[in-house]
């Protein structure tokens, strides 16, 4: 599209296009997700509204909201909310089977004609009606009758509401109802005042559309960020090769230490199976089976199925190259057979349908009638929830089967009657994209919608992206949801699943590193219905509508870049005119308004994660100095260090096998430990170990000065004051000694001189005396003779009238040059001071 005429634009039609955007997302779910008693205490939610007793009303007043109570095990008993007022009165809403009421100390009679179970299957609406003149409360929720009830002494004069975790003193409540919180309202005399809709996507503040009280969340979990973005959950490393299988709410993994089930709903690793030898190889592949207990690995290049006998599971080693890569399977009901389809190896495509039989124990080939898919591997393969139904789509081959002759793309949707051992091309469709894409093994069929869910991935790629889509079970139609989730393929030591648990999908992503021998597992999530990410994601027929938004926000961008370009121009000369003018500073840890893991490195080596836990004493003297050195030089030099070099640099005096073993147990301890930390990972994206981490979820001071380090001259009064607080603690490391560290120490001392000095050069003595000094302090823990830092603290005590201070400052600096250069220093105190004259006159 091409303006006619660049003069007919007006910012009315910003406005007009953003609403009509904007009318199209009316119906995407919003809320905010309270997290209770399934977490640690210090990673629940809390939302408070009204802090300080600011909400006022009249005699009659009312209060509702809608809520659904999340289907966890833990979630039997504990608080809604309370609601405190000034004069320590309070009333709680608490869920123990039913929803209870209290005031002060009375147990409120009132029950609803209802099944509580709705409340964990439905949006439910909860109407409090308070009024204080007759002493009654009247509640309703949903559409039951009303019920009235008498409350002797009902006094609730300014009050504040906590939803979740209450943290005031005297109130505090441990056992915390996990739930979805939305449309929160306060009505006066039958007028809203307040109304917090909690339709945020991120933050600590939950607006008030109808007064001006914001709430205040700790913990927030926004419901919109979660369907429309992927969450990682976990990521999680294992010696050797890894498979994993669907079982309900969560996934089985097996690896060299035997058979692993992850809840998805409690994210917790449980051992099922550690007895028997397990060595699993290429190809092998996790089998879902429907019995509980009932395990089992399929080897399709030797035809064996290894299964557990309810206490153990052999899976013996292999050296052969399998020939199914990627292949599919599927089970039938009771767990009667299995049929292996699809895969690659040997430079060959697969189409054929393998059969086990578990009664038998006897392989043959499953005949299937209808229109017969071309060779190919990477397809996606789901079942209907009788299981006797399975819809096969996409994937990559060839129509002979042979690699080297016109291998492609498939771009086609089939569905397999097992019962009738029939096979339908039910469509072929376009991609929409210029770049090809494959998909995960597994699909999600949801029958109710008759569609199915796929993650779908460009295989060209090693960067590569997943993208999940929603296909028609009867028309060639898709829709693109959620955001991308960037990982790397590398095609047979890759795995890509979908699994479906309670309320939401699940993507995990397994990658075996074969130099290190190694697999490691990242699981994500998304809340279903899953919406398109609002970022904008070209490709879907509805995405249309994205355009008039990019559009205007471009420029709407464009007017703020040219204000803001021209604000700053006006700062700059506003600070050099005017630089010693004192404006309020604070510490950058001050200003951190949330939760953050932290790493400090000056004073004592100090990691704490991100409620405040001390973690430092996890590392061991052997992982503490392997973290630094991942974590310096990634830093300090934003790049990774190789297997060889981490090897030469710790296990010098080790076999090249033994120090590879040693690399690998102590980088899964590692990796472990950071993920308990929070923010902050260690990869080998590059090929490099890598130390990478998330600014908004983690501080590190060593970061932070290498940052206002590199601004040399540059450095602003906030950020003279972030590094003093930084160096407040104490020197670099001062209690570690390593050869590698030497270096880093003595750059990082000169780095802070040399940053401190070059702000202090910008003062002036008589409007900065003070803060003069406390630079110089802080040199002179790095350089207890830095003549710089000594002439300015003893000429700014001068300038005080603390004349003593200035000359037992001198004295003090004297004495420690004389004895660490054994000689004397050449000037006087009268010398120091005249000098320090001319230098500011």
């Amino acid at each position: 599209m091409k303006w006619k005429n660049k003069r007919s634009f007006k910012p009315a039609l910003v406005i007009v296009l953003i609403l009509q955007f904007c009318s199209g997302l009316h119906a995407q779910p919003y809320g905010l997700n309270l997290s209770g008693n399934e977490v640690i205490n210090e990673q629940r939610t809390s939302l408070i509204l009204g802090d300080g007793y600011q909400i006022c009303t009249g005699n009659n007043f009312s209060l509702e909201f809608d809520f659904k109570l999340n289907n966890y095990q833990e979630n039997y008993f504990g608080y809604i909310f309370r609601l405190l007022d000034k004069d320590q009165h309070n009333f709680d809403l608490i869920f123990n089977g039913e929803l209870r009421f209290v005031y002060d100390e009375q147990s409120l009679p009132i029950e609803f004609n209802t099944d509580s179970s709705s409340l964990f299957t439905r949006t439910n609406h909860l109407k409090l009606t308070f009024d204080l003149a007759e002493n009654q409360l009247i509640a309703k929720l949903n559409d039951s009758r009303p019920q009235a009830v008498n409350i002797q002494d009902l006094k609730l004069d300014c009050f504040e509401i906590y939803f979740g975790h209450c943290t005031r003193t005297g109130y505090r409540n441990s056992d915390v109802i996990s739930l979805r919180l939305s449309d929160v309202s306060i009505a006066s005399n039958m007028r809203e005042v307040n109304h917090w809709k909690l339709n945020e996507e991120n933050g600590i503040r939950a607006k008030d559309s109808k007064g001006n009280i914001t709430g205040k969340v700790i913990n927030p979990n926004w419901t919109t960020k979660n369907y429309s973005e992927w969450n990682l959950v976990t990521d999680l490393t294992w010696p050797g090769i890894i498979s994993v299988a669907d079982r309900k709410n969560g996934i089985e993994i097996f690896s060299e230490n035997g058979i692993q089930y992850y809840s998805f709903s409690h994210d917790s690793l449980g051992v099922l199976i550690s007895e028997g030898v397990h060595h699993l190889t290429y190809g092998d592949a996790a089998i879902n089976l429907h019995q509980e207990g009932k395990h089992g690995i399929l080897r399709l290049n030797s035809k064996e199925i290894f299964m557990n006998d309810g206490k153990s599971i052999n899976i013996p080693p292999s050296d052969d190259l399998t020939e199914y890569w990627h292949h599919n399977i599927y089970v039938f009901p009771e767990d009667t057979a299995l049929i292996a389809l699809n895969g690659y190896g040997m430079y060959t495509y697969k189409n054929i349908f393998q059969k086990y039989s578990f009664k038998t124990g006897l392989w043959t080939e499953q005949k299937l009638k209808g229109d017969i898919p071309t060779p190919r591997y990477l397809s996606g393969l789901g079942s209907s929830k009788n299981d006797l139904s399975s819809y096969l789509l996409g994937g990559f081959g060839s129509n002979s089967g042979d690699q080297l002759i016109k291998p492609q793309n498939y771009y086609d949707l089939y569905k397999i009657d097992w019962s009738t051992n029939t096979i339908e091309q039910i469509y072929e469709f376009e991609n929409d994209q210029q770049d090809p894409f494959v998909f995960g093994s597994n699909l999600v069929i949801n029958e109710e919608e008759n569609t199915l869910y796929a993650l779908a991935f460009n295989q060209l790629n090693y960067n590569t992206e997943l993208q999940l889509m929603e296909f028609s079970l009867e028309n060639p139609e898709f829709t693109r949801l959620g955001n991308r989730v960037p990982f790397e393929f590398q095609d047979i030591r890759t795995q890509v699943s979908l699994h479906e648990g309670e309320g939401a999908l699940y993507c995990s992503v397994i990658h075996y590193d074969d130099n290190e021998n190694t697999s490691s597992l990242k699981i994500y999530s998304i809340q279903t219905p899953p919406v398109p990410f609002k970022a904008g994601m070209m490709g879907s027929s509805k995405n249309w509508l994205f355009i008039p938004v990019f559009v205007a926000l471009a420029l709407l961008g464009f007017v703020f870049y040219r204000k803001q370009k021209q604000k700053a121009t006006n700062e700059d000369v506003a600070s050099t005119s005017d630089f010693s003018k004192e404006v309020p500073v604070v510490s950058y840890e001050e200003t951190i308004t949330k939760p953050m893991a932290r790493i400090r490195l000056f004073g004592k080596f100090q990691v704490l994660n991100a409620d405040g836990t001390d973690v430092s004493k996890s590392f061991t003297p052997l992982l503490k100095e392997i973290f630094l050195y991942l974590l310096l030089n990634s830093l300090r030099y934003n790049k990774g260090m190789s297997s060889d070099k981490l090897d030469e640099t710790f296990w010098y005096d080790k076999s090249k096998s033994s120090a590879r073993n040693n690399r690998s147990v102590n980088i899964i301890k590692l990796k472990g430990l950071l993920a308990q930390i929070g923010g902050i990972e260690l990869n080998k994206k590059t090929g490099n170990w890598e130390i990478i981490y998330d600014n908004d979820k983690i501080i590190i001071d060593y970061a932070e000065l290498l940052s206002i380090s590199a601004k040399k001259e540059k450095i602003s009064k906030q950020e003279a004051a972030n590094l003093s607080h930084i160096v407040s603690t104490g020197t670099f490391l001062p209690n570690l000694e390593y050869e590698w560290l030497d270096s880093f120490k003595s750059e990082t001392s000169n780095n802070v001189i040399d940053s401190l000095l070059a702000y202090a050069n910008r003062l002036q003595v008589k409007n900065s005396a003070e803060e003069l000094i406390e630079i110089a302090d802080k040199i002179f823990l790095f350089d207890a003779i830095d003549e710089s830092a000594m002439m300015m603290k003893c000429k700014s005590l001068h300038h005080l009238g603390k004349h003593s201070l200035a000359k037992k400052a001198y004295e003090s600096f004297v004495k420690k040059y004389e004895d660490l250069l054994s000689e004397k220093y050449a000037y006087s105190f009268s010398e120091v001071l005249e000098y320090q004259d001319e230098q500011t006159s």
